[in-house]
C-alpha cells in the first residue's frame, strides 16, 4: 500500500499543476493495470486437446480459417473501409481466447481474479465429432477431471468459472438416452452435474420457434407445423443450473487499432427525405430447403420473397459469399431477418455492422437474447407486427425519417459493443463484446472491480 500511496500523494501534485495533462494520463493507465492485476480475469492454461487441438483438427476438414486471432483472413469489399474479415461463424470461442489472452484486466492467478475464462472449444468439438456424441462426452469428462484437480475452487463458486459456446444454446442441453447416458446428437455439458452450474456464453439463448411446412415427395399438400428447437423456444431452467449469458455472432467487420479507419456504421447513406418512403430494403436468405424427404418450406420467408420482388426498392439475394452479402446489406436502410434454423441470425449483427436497421419478425428473436450487449432491442432494430408480415416493406416504408434517422444513430452508438476488435482497446473509452461481457459479469460478481473502491486511482482534474 506505501506504493499506491505514494502515486497518489504524486497524483495529487500533478492534478494541482495546469498543462500536466500526459504525466496524468501515464499515472492512470498505470492505476488502471494495478485495478486489473487485482480485480480481472484469469484465462486457465487447458490442454491442448481441449481446444488448440480442436481448432487444428477444423482447418484440417477446411471449416474454416482462424488465422489472426480466430478472424480469419483479411476480406476485400469495396467499401473503402479496413477491417473486414472472412470470420466463421462459429469461431466465437477462439475469438474471445486470443482476445482475452491480450486483456488489459487479465490476471496473473486464478486466486486474484474474480472469473475464470475455461476455453474449452466446445462448438469445435460439437462440430468436429457431430456422428459420435460419445466422443463429446469423452471429452467433457476430461475436462471436468482436470478442472477438479487444477481449479478446486470450481467445486464452490461454479458460476466464477465461464466457458464459451459457439453454437445455440440448446445444443448443449440434449437428454443422455440409456444405456450408455450419451445423447442422439450433441452435447449434454449444460446438464453435466457439475460443469453445467458454471457460467457459459453463447451466440443464441433461447433457440426459439418457428412455423416450417414439410412437403413430402410425391405428394400436393405441405403439413405445416410449429418447429420448436427446444422446449417453449427456451432451454428449460429445469434442466441445467448454469447462467446462460447471449453473445453477438463474431460478424465479418472487427474494428482495427487505426485512427484513421472509419467505422462502416458511420458511412453516411441516402435516406428518403420523402415521408413514407420508400426506403431501400434488403433480404438475403432462402425460404426453402431440399432434404432426402422432400422440401422444407419457411411461410414467412416465402412471403418476405414475394413482397422483395414486388417492392421498388428491395434488393432480393440468396448468398454466394461474405462481400456481397455485406456490399448488398450496407447499400440498405431495412434489412430483413426473419428467424431460420433457430430464432436470430447472425445477419442481425451484420447489418448493424454496416449501419442497416435489421428488421426482425418476432419478440424472441432479439429480447431476452443478450441483455448485456443489447438491452433494449427495439432501440436498434424494428419488430414489424404480426398483422403486416404479409406488408412489411409497405408497412416500414410508412416509417417516419425522423425515426429512422434515431434508429442510426443509437445503432452508431451501440454497434462498437456488439463487434470483437482485433486489439487490446481501453475497456474504458472503446469497449468491444468481450469488454462488455466483463462488465456485466464483474459488475455482478460480490468483491469485484466495479463494486470495489477503484475511485482511489482516479485522476480528475482539479483548479
Amino acid at each position: 500500500m506505501g506504493r499506491l500511496a505514494s502515486l497518489h500523494q504524486k497524483r495529487d501534485r500533478i492534478a494541482s499543476r495546469r498543462g500536466c495533462r500526459l504525466l496524468q494520463l501515464l499515472l492512470a493507465a498505470y492505476c488502471s493495470r494495478a485495478q486489473a492485476n487485482k480485480f480481472g480475469i484469469f484465462v486457465a492454461d487447458l490442454p491442448s486437446k481441449f481446444n488448440r487441438d480442436l481448432l487444428n483438427v477444423a482447418e484440417e476438414r477446411s471449416l474454416a480459417s482462424f488465422i489472426q486471432g480466430g478472424i480469419g483472413p483479411k476480406m476485400d469489399v469495396a467499401l473503402g473501409v479496413r477491417g473486414f474479415h472472412a470470420t466463421y461463424d462459429y469461431s466465437l470461442e477462439v475469438v474471445m481466447h486470443e482476445r482475452l489472452l491480450e486483456h488489459p484486466y487479465r490476471a496473473s492467478t486464478s486466486a486474484s481474479a474474480e472469473v475464470v475464462f475455461v476455453p474449452f472449444y466446445a462448438g469445435l468439438a460439437l462440430l468436429i465429432h457431430s456422428q459420435n456424441a460419445g466422443d463429446i462426452k469423452e471429452l467433457e469428462s476430461r475436462l471436468w477431471e482436470y478442472l477438479r484437480e487444477a481449479e478446486p475452487d470450481i467445486l464452490l463458486h461454479p458460476q466464477r468459472y465461464v466457458l464459451p459456446l459457439a453454437k445455440v444454446a440448446n445444443e448443449f442441453v440434449q437428454e443422455p438416452l440409456p444405456p450408455l447416458g450419451v445423447p442422439a446428437w450433441g452435447s449434454a455439458i449444460l446438464r453435466h452435474p457439475f460443469l453445467g452450474s458454471a457460467t457459459f456464453v453463447t451466440i443464441e439463448k433461447h433457440p426459439g420457434s418457428s412455423p416450417v411446412c414439410l412437403l413430402m415427395k410425391g405428394q400436393s399438400d405441405a403439413r405445416c407445423v410449429q418447429r420448436s428447437h427446444a422446449a417453449h423456444g427456451k432451454v428449460d431452467a429445469s434442466l441445467t443450473a448454469a447462467r446462460i449469458i447471449g453473445m453477438p455472432y463474431p460478424s465479418y467487420f472487427h474494428a482495427p487499432n487505426a485512427s484513421d479507419t472509419q467505422p462502416p456504421w458511420l458511412r453516411s447513406r441516402d435516406v428518403d427525405t420523402q415521408e413514407g418512403g420508400p426506403y431501400q430494403h434488403c433480404f438475403v436468405g432462402k425460404s426453402r430447403r431440399t432434404y432426402d424427404f422432400g422440401e422444407m418450406l419457411m411461410p414467412l420467408r416465402e412471403s418476405l420473397t414475394e413482397q422483395c420482388r414486388r417492392h421498388v426498392r428491395c434488393q432480393l439475394a440468396e448468398w454466394t459469399g461474405a462481400p456481397e452479402l455485406v456490399q448488398a446489406y450496407s447499400r440498405a436502410t431495412f434489412c430483413l431477418q426473419p428467424s431460420g434454423d433457430t430464432a436470430t441470425r447472425k445477419g442481425v449483427f451484420d447489418a448493424i455492422l454496416v449501419g442497416c436497421i435489421p428488421v426482425v419478425f418476432d419478440k424472441q428473436q432479439l429480447h431476452g437474447q443478450y441483455e448485456m450487449h443489447m438491452p433494449a432491442p427495439e432501440e436498434v432494430s424494428v419488430e414489424v407486427p404480426e398483422e403486416h408480415h404479409g406488408t412489411c416493406l409497405e408497412w416500414l416504408d410508412n416509417i417516419p425519417r425522423a425515426k429512422v434517422l434515431q434508429l442510426q444513430a443509437s445503432i452508431a452508438r451501440s454497434a462498437p459493443r456488439l463487434q470483437y476488435a482485433t486489439h487490446a482497446p481501453s475497456p474504458q473509452t472503446h469497449p468491444d463484446a468481450v469488454d462488455t461481457l466483463l462488465e456485466g459479469l464483474l459488475s455482478n460478481i460480490p468483491g469485484s472491480h466495479n463494486q470495489a473502491p477503484v475511485d482511489e486511482c482516479s485522476l480528475s482534474e482539479h483548479n
